[in-house]
């Protein structure tokens, strides 16, 4: 926006300039448009430092992503070793039981 005014403002200048200007005009004219363009530095260097934020935020969001897929996997391989040892273990007492009923009919 501070672009589009200055633009405009430079035009209506360069209009004024081959009309003719008095010279207190023309120091308001370089006064405001000195304004703008400082304005549109500093809004310049605020982005600049903001784009840099993000950046910096967004790696960090990545890794702690990395991060969480990380231990959602292991936490699906504990959980997928955890129903194995107790499918194992009921394997083991289901074993016991047949043995059991085995021998009690001998």
């Amino acid at each position: 926006m501070l672009l589009k005014y200055r633009y405009e403002y430079l035009i209506k200048l360069r209009y004024k300039v081959s009309g003719g200007i008095y010279g207190f005009e023309l120091k308001n004219y370089d006064i405001f448009i000195s304004s703008l363009i400082s304005g549109i530095v500093k809004q310049e260097k605020i982005v600049k430092k903001y784009e840099e934020q993000y950046h910096t935020y967004f790696m960090l969001w990545k890794k702690s992503q990395c991060k969480l897929n990380m231990w959602k996997m292991m936490s699906l391989k504990l959980l997928s070793h955890n129903v194995q040892l107790m499918q194992l273990g009921e394997q083991v007492q289901l074993d016991e039981y047949v043995q059991k009923s085995f021998l009690k009919k001998r």
